[in-house]
């Protein structure tokens, strides 16, 4: 995968560390045939998000807050679902039409991890507030 996906409407930007962690999220899935077609699907759901189209096959939650940024109201970032791999993102008010992909999970489990909200938000602060642009 690219460390940016540029699309029809928005782009994806994959912060520092995101594609390692995908690639350590999809070796724990099982079997280890079906992390190949597992890559490929993720990858056409962030083609299908990028593509600013709603389908059905984008399957996407809100997940948590962010913090407020220059007296806005808070915004919430959001996790990319290919069961058993998340990938969680938010949209950028620094940069027009695009999104941040934090980093990428294995999670065999539904609650939302405190240190998956804390990565984010450290992304987040860094490019949002900060002058780092992935």
């Amino acid at each position: 995968m690219k460390g940016s996906i540029q699309g029809e409407c928005h782009r994806i930007v994959h912060c520092k560390g995101a594609l390692k962690s995908l690639s350590e999220s999809l070796k724990s899935v099982t079997p280890a045939k079906k992390q190949k077609s597992m890559l490929i699907s993720l990858t056409l759901q962030l083609e299908r998000l990028v593509s600013g189209k709603r389908t059905p096959d984008l399957s996407a939650r809100k997940e948590g807050v962010l913090p407020s940024l220059n007296g806005k109201p808070a915004k919430n970032f959001w996790a990319i679902k290919k069961i058993p791999i998340r990938g969680y993102y938010w949209e950028s008010d620094r940069h027009d039409m695009t999104f941040f992909m934090s980093h990428y999970i294995y999670k065999d489990f539904d609650r939302l991890d405190d240190a998956d909200v804390q990565k984010v938000r450290n992304n987040w602060e860094r490019i949002e507030r900060g002058c780092d642009d992935c």
